[in-house]
């Protein structure tokens, strides 16, 4: 249901130099959703005095708390000169089961791309480019494993620090701001996630696939598993799959494993030779 006539938005998302108040205002629409869904809880306390519903209204009530939090942060954010906005100073991704606003919803992601059944409880993850990195808290999340972002913005690190916190997750993560470019664990990983983060728009870091391929194959463990989804300016580019033929010296693969955001994206499961 859209609380605008379609008409009326098909208009002003025509033109783009309207884009950033919508996505502004989506964001207050969410804050405002869950303000109203935490006085829901309370009130249903209010009605039913002598039912315990804490345990459910802690877990909505905090989703508020933590959005004044998310705020605090993104206000710092949009006002730094130095920090790349991706999504016009929201997070690009989001997080559905925390009601964090953003771009890419990594609930669903996390489901359509299948990861359940490539990571499992105690594995030792690694996100790359990994914004707020909540597809690798979702993972500790829902199967126990140990998971580790790294993304150059210190601001959506601290998002995901904050979310890890609010699911009481924060032993099984670990939130790194910072190069990859510099990064050098001491330890090998079990599963790489590599979404879209072969090249960034803010041309923090431009490799070829050949290198980028390398650099995965250098934080895996022998078996390891990487998996990498395109950008999708390479589906259908004949330069781009031939890169990515010759990394069968590194890694083993059958080709595609699926299509993903409604087919303008490939998503391929790779283990490390």
């Amino acid at each position: 249901m859209n609380i605008l006539p379609d008409f009326i938005l098909r208009r002003v998302a025509a033109n783009r130099t309207h884009w950033p108040r919508l996505v502004h205002f989506a964001a207050r629409i969410n804050r405002i959703g869950l303000y109203l869904s935490a006085q829901s809880r309370i009130l249903l306390k209010t009605i039913y005095p002598d039912t315990d519903f804490s345990a459910g209204n802690d877990f909505v009530v905090s989703q508020y708390a933590l959005q004044a939090k998310v705020d605090a942060v993104l206000k710092r954010y949009q006002a730094d000169p130095e920090a790349y906005k991706y999504f016009f100073g929201q997070p690009y991704q989001g997080l559905g089961i925390a009601g964090i606003f953003g771009d890419r919803i990594s609930d669903y992601r996390f489901d359509d791309y299948e990861l359940r059944r490539f990571i499992k409880e105690g594995d030792r993850v690694l996100d790359i480019g990994c914004n707020c990195g909540f597809i690798g808290i979702l993972a500790s999340y829902r199967t126990g494993c140990h998971a580790t972002g790294i993304d150059i913005n210190p601001h959506m690190v601290e998002i995901g620090k904050l979310a890890a916190e609010h699911l009481r997750i924060s032993h099984l993560v670990e939130m790194k701001a910072g190069r990859l470019q510099d990064y050098n664990p001491e330890t090998p990983f079990d599963v790489v996630l590599s979404f879209a983060t072969h090249w960034t728009d803010d041309n923090n870091y431009r490799v070829s696939i050949e290198d980028h391929m390398a650099r995965m194959a250098g934080y895996l463990k022998k078996g390891g598993t990487l998996i990498f989804e395109t950008h999708c300016n390479d589906v259908g580019n004949a330069e781009f799959y031939a890169a990515l033929e010759a990394t069968k010296t590194l890694f083993s693969f059958d080709g595609l494993y699926k299509q993903t955001d409604s087919k303008t994206r490939e998503l391929y499961i790779m283990k490390r030779n």
